[in-house]
């Protein structure tokens, strides 16, 4: 089968109003669900980087069935529920699984640390698996991949860093903020949401504006995502300062939503207390930690802790190529295995890893995509196959 050879074999997608819809609708819900490959710490903008990381792959995956549709192709999301915890998965009518592997390139790191990214420079290199990572694009299968596929699709998106631009530049706005790390225990963990909807005992929930001082008396329109019963509800709630509302019966709190308008006069704070009708203990995995003990009695939200889960515009989208799982496995034992860069013997080389198996990348590691910089290179495990091993995107109906 014909690989990947020229800039015109991969396609660039058009995303739709509906397919960015979709992957901030998913994100904004499954955060609980969805596991934490990048083995992220819970600090203050965690949930914001996982839900984006999740909408990266939502929003290719919705974009490349939309295209596969158009084109005839009678293919079907395998998932369906937001609690299903492996999301990117196609299935075709023989019961060919493929995943969409979506990596994220931010273009502010262009002629700084590495060349400008174009798909000339990704041809151009489509054959290098050496140690300077500025030439290097690995497309990346994480190590730890646990459901079975027949076959891989691998996509690259290109936006401004949602992570450095977290309000602002976008075509369409959900401004939310999310609980974190103990409050993101308390309120958003897998764990405990189970166990509340086990026991039919969940948390009554209070929300009270206060201190929001304005010329004119205002009131702001606060949009609450919270479970119950094993479903997913956003309910709207109104608030002036000093006044307060009540949502009961929640096995979790996932976000509170304000709209654009809102959060430009929203200059006091959001406090969230409770009554906690479960009074079990839940424990954490490795660190023993009881899921069920919150920091304090009240969490406290100011205007500081919104981010927009839309990306900052402009977006492209392209496809590179797909392969097959066990031709994949067949050719990653081609190419050797990196480590991270020692920035005291080279900042722009890769260092061999210490391992017996090939075509490994470790944590820490570097490609074109995830360059050296502070805090830099892949957050986890990952195999590798090189862009010329990758089939024509126009050939993958063959495959399904």
């Amino acid at each position: 089968m014909a690989k990947v050879t020229k800039t015109k074999d991969i396609w660039e997608l058009d995303v739709s109003e509906e397919s960015q819809k979709k992957g901030v609708d998913y994100a904004s819900k499954s955060l609980p669900w969805t596991f934490n490959r990048m083995g992220l710490q819970e600090g203050e903008w965690t949930w914001y980087r996982r839900m984006m990381r999740i909408n990266v792959g939502v929003m290719a995956q919705e974009a490349l069935l939309s295209k596969l549709k158009k084109d005839g192709l009678k293919i079907e999301k395998e998932w369906k529920a937001y609690r299903r915890e492996d999301t990117f998965d196609l299935i075709s009518p023989k019961g060919v699984k493929a995943d969409v592997k979506a990596i994220n390139h931010f273009p502010e790191q262009d002629g700084k640390v590495r060349p400008k990214f174009s798909l000339k420079y990704l041809i151009q290199n489509k054959d290098y698996s050496g140690n300077e990572w500025a030439k290097f694009f690995p497309w990346l299968i994480p190590f730890d991949q646990k459901r079975e596929k027949n076959l891989y699709i691998f996509a690259l998106l290109s936006s401004p860093n949602y992570m450095q631009q977290k309000l602002g530049n976008r075509s369409q706005n959900f401004i939310i903020t999310s609980p974190f790390a103990d409050w993101g225990n308390f309120f958003n963990n897998r764990k405990i949401i189970l166990a509340r909807e086990e026991q039919q005992k969940g948390l009554d929930l209070k929300f009270k504006l206060v201190e929001n001082f304005t010329l004119s008396k205002v009131e702001l329109t606060f949009f609450i995502g919270y479970e119950a019963d094993g479903k997913f509800n956003e309910e709207k709630i109104v608030l002036s300062n000093g006044k307060s509302s009540s949502i009961k019966g929640a096995s979790s709190l996932a976000y509170i939503r304000l709209g654009k308008k809102d959060l430009c006069v929203f200059s006091g704070k959001l406090l969230v207390s409770f009554k906690n009708h479960f009074t079990g203990q839940v424990l954490s995995g490795a660190k023993m930690i009881d899921l069920n003990q919150p920091p304090s009695d009240t969490w406290i939200i100011e205007k500081g802790m919104f981010a927009d889960l839309y990306f900052p515009q402009p977006i492209k989208l392209f496809f590179v190529g797909w392969i097959e799982k066990r031709e994949s496995e067949r050719l990653r034992d081609n190419y050797p295995s990196y480590a991270h860069p020692l920035d005291n013997v080279s900042k722009e080389q890769n260092q061999l890893g210490n391992t017996d198996q090939n075509g490994l990348l470790f944590v820490r590691s570097c490609c074109f995509v995830y360059p050296n910089v502070f805090r830099g290179g892949l957050h986890n495990k990952n195999f590798y196959v090189l862009t010329r091993d990758l089939n024509l995107m126009k050939d993958l109906s063959k495959a399904l």
